[in-house]
């Protein structure tokens, strides 16, 4: 096994998952149910001497309304109906002004519950000022002020051993606040009727300086004529029909002139129809029948005819007169163009001072409107003013505060401290916690490993085997290695033929079998009775198998099987005796034994010569399968001299007993041949509760297997 599989799970204790807390409710049943009845029955024996107090509460509603009487909006609108401004009357019922006025209206400058306890005579004091702040720090704290949730209303509680004191206070605590809300709106109204009084003043003189600027511009306008702005518009109305009239002949005439400058410049005989003279129309009509006499003259006496002749004499007369025409007809259509040009420039200049001088009108007409507003918007404001100074008159007859008691304080029937339903669930809640966390504890700190999967984890996820612990009854007085073969057919058999697969399954080296360490961090872990045990029953499978007993200090194996005394092991790495002298033959099974010599002092030199390696490629040869049986780790380094020697360490931890810290340092003297640990058993486990720590199985398949297994 690599070296960082078994560090990264050495740290780690027990992982418990859902059906692992259950186990765990399970088996500490007895310590959650004792912790949790202590801390219930210690809270109700301080419940019965706890000293009672009562909470008495007073609820206010925050209702902002306009001030009454007024007709066009409220001079005083009071509270608004924000959150803040509910927010801030909580620390105004807060504030010690008000505690220092209800502690003096109630006389509770000699209470002693505000006075720690001390009911010595005091003077009262003879005004607000005079309470003292630590009386009415004291006040304070047990004052509470608090807004229900999204809500106007605010609830004023006050805690006391008197139940009917806690509810007087509570009751003048709100009080006291409507009063003072209502007295400031009162003085908020009287300030208001002052400030109008002087602001209305300021009014009436804007209100008589804008009549006198309208009656001034009136003057200087009556010289204008009256309704020269409406005959203007009519003016100008007409005068931009005639420019638009004068504009479109103009460029008529412009685009006649062009057409005919056009024509004449590209020598085009005719002319269009609304651009030709009634003379010039009826000469080109002649020409063109001049053209078509020549024509049929032509065809008929040929160029040189009188007749052909006389006839090109007439259309060239003809073609001056049309020319002369032509000209006279760009110069008429000239002056036309000229004159409606010179319409239009005209037109222009009167409509131009026209609109001038509507414009003029215009501005005085708007500046007269812009005076009477102004006039209009002053009188509406003193007006506006004026009434609510009338309001404010007599506001203070109607005034109404914006805050109400909706519910007074009644005396308390119950204590809110101590609450028994609170500190009842409160304590058997914290002491069923308490309890789950010691019994959490208890099971990370509990010494030994209490279920195969908690073992594996800590090794490092290699293959573990359970080995149920034999009772007396069962041995009856025999080895458990003579159990083993006696009950085939038991859980502990079968435990050790799941470890023997384990072993076999491994490939063999070249020289034949398989070498097995078994090694244990403590004594008694039941070590010795495995390796023999697994021997003897991997011998009556069939297979051949020996087994060494390599505790050199404390030899057993070869008494236990009741076997005469002889050469050892000892003896044969010492070339003092020869192998087939130290074997033995189990008198059971085909199990061969080589025993230990009698106790050495210094052993671990025996096992560093090469007598030793060769005896085991020896015993590879003549075996299928050969069991070491070693000292403990935690007591020797012979285990780790050993574990070189062999294909796979075997770990035996003994149920609930061998400590992890303990077996820790044993691993960790095993050095580098750690790598070579192959399987972990789990012995002496006390079946019946395995199935509290995830291993083994619930009692009615326990009852099941049982009979399976023939034990």
């Amino acid at each position: 096994m690599p070296d960082s599989r078994q560090d990264a799970a050495a740290g780690r204790g027990p992982e418990l998952d859902l059906v692992g807390w259950l186990r765990l409710l399970w088996r500490r049943a007895l310590l959650i149910l004792g912790v949790v009845v202590l801390g219930t029955a210690g809270a109700a024996i301080a419940i019965a001497y706890l000293p009672r107090q009562y909470v008495a509460e007073a609820l206010l509603l925050i209702e902002p309304r306009p001030a009454l009487g007024g007709r066009d909006g409220a001079v005083n609108a009071g509270l608004d109906r924000d959150s803040a401004t509910i927010d801030s009357q909580v620390q105004v019922l807060r504030s010690r002004s008000l505690a220092r006025r209800v502690i003096v209206r109630l006389g509770l400058d000699a209470d002693p519950e505000l006075r720690g306890g001390k009911g010595e005579a005091v003077v009262p004091p003879a005004g607000e000022d005079e309470v003292e702040p630590a009386l009415v720090e004291a006040f304070l704290g047990r004052l509470d002020v608090v807004r229900r949730g999204k809500t106007r209303v605010i609830a004023v509680a006050y805690r006391s051993a008197d139940p009917n004191k806690a509810a007087r206070v509570a009751n003048a605590v709100a009080e006291l606040y409507v009063a003072d809300q209502l007295s400031s709106k009162f003085e908020l109204s009287r300030r208001a009727a002052s400030w109008l009084a002087s602001r209305l003043k300021e009014l009436e003189d804007q209100v008589a300086q804008a009549e006198r600027e309208l009656l001034a511009f009136r003057t200087r306008a009556r010289e204008r004529e009256q309704g020269f702005l409406a005959r203007a518009r009519n003016e100008l109305a007409g005068l931009e029909r005639a420019h638009v009239l004068a504009r479109s002949e103009r460029l008529a005439l412009e685009a006649r002139l062009e057409r005919i400058k056009r024509n004449g410049a590209q020598g085009l005989r005719g002319v269009l129809v609304g651009e030709a003279s009634p003379l010039l129309a009826s000469l080109e009509s002649l020409r063109a029948e001049l053209v078509r006499r020549e024509a049929e003259l032509l065809g008929r006496y040929g160029e040189r005819h009188p007749a052909v002749q006389n006839l090109r004499r007439e259309k060239a007369e003809l073609d001056r007169q049309i020319r002369a025409e032509r000209a006279a007809l760009l110069v008429r259509v000239e002056a036309e163009v000229e004159q409606a040009r010179v319409r239009e420039q005209a037109l222009a200049r009167e409509l131009e001072r026209l609109k001038r001088a509507a414009q003029l009108a215009l501005e005085a007409e708007v500046r007269e409107q812009e005076l009477a507003r102004r006039v209009e918007v002053a009188r509406g404001l003193y007006e506006a003013f004026l009434r609510r100074l009338q309001d404010a008159a007599g506001r203070e007859e109607i005034e109404l505060a914006d805050v109400r008691v909706i519910s007074e304080a009644q005396p308390p029937t119950a204590p809110e401290f101590p609450d028994p339903l609170v500190w009842l669930s409160f304590s058997g809640a914290g002491s069923f916690l308490l309890a789950l966390f010691a019994a959490y504890l208890l099971e990370q700190s509990g010494r030994g490993f209490r279920s195969a999967e908690a073992l594996a984890r800590f090794l490092g996820g290699v293959e573990t085997v359970v080995l149920p612990r034999l009772r007396r009854r069962q041995l009856a007085g025999r080895d458990p290695a003579d159990y083993a073969i006696e009950r085939p057919r038991s859980r502990y058999s079968e435990g050790l033929r799941e470890l023997l697969a384990l072993a076999l399954r491994k490939p063999r080296a070249e020289e034949g079998g398989v070498v097995w360490l078994v090694a244990s961090a403590l004594p008694a872990e039941g070590k010795s009775s495995l390796a023999l045990a697994l021997g003897r029953l991997a011998a009556a499978e069939g297979f051949r198998a020996a087994v060494l007993d390599l505790d050199l200090r404390r030899a057993e194996l070869q008494s236990r099987l009741g076997l005469q005394g002889g050469p050892g092991i000892a003896e044969l790495l010492e070339g003092r005796a020869r192998l087939e002298e130290v074997m033995r033959q189990d008198p059971r099974t085909p199990l061969v034994l080589l025993p230990a010599a009698p106790a050495l002092a210094q052993p671990t030199r025996l096992l560093t010569r090469q007598a030793f390696a060769d005896l085991l490629k020896e015993l590879r040869r003549r075996f299928d399968f050969i069991v070491m049986d070693s000292p403990p780790l935690a007591a020797v380094a012979d285990a780790r001299l050993l574990a070189a020697h062999a294909d796979g360490l075997v770990m035996l931890v003994q149920w609930a007993a061998t400590g992890r810290t303990v077996l820790r340092r044993a691993l960790a003297r095993l050095g580098g041949e750690r790598r070579r640990l192959e399987a972990a058993v789990l012995t002496m486990a006390e079946t019946p509760e395995l199935a509290y720590y995830g291993y083994g199985e619930a009692s009615r398949a326990r009852r099941r297997l049982a009979a399976y297994y023939g034990d």
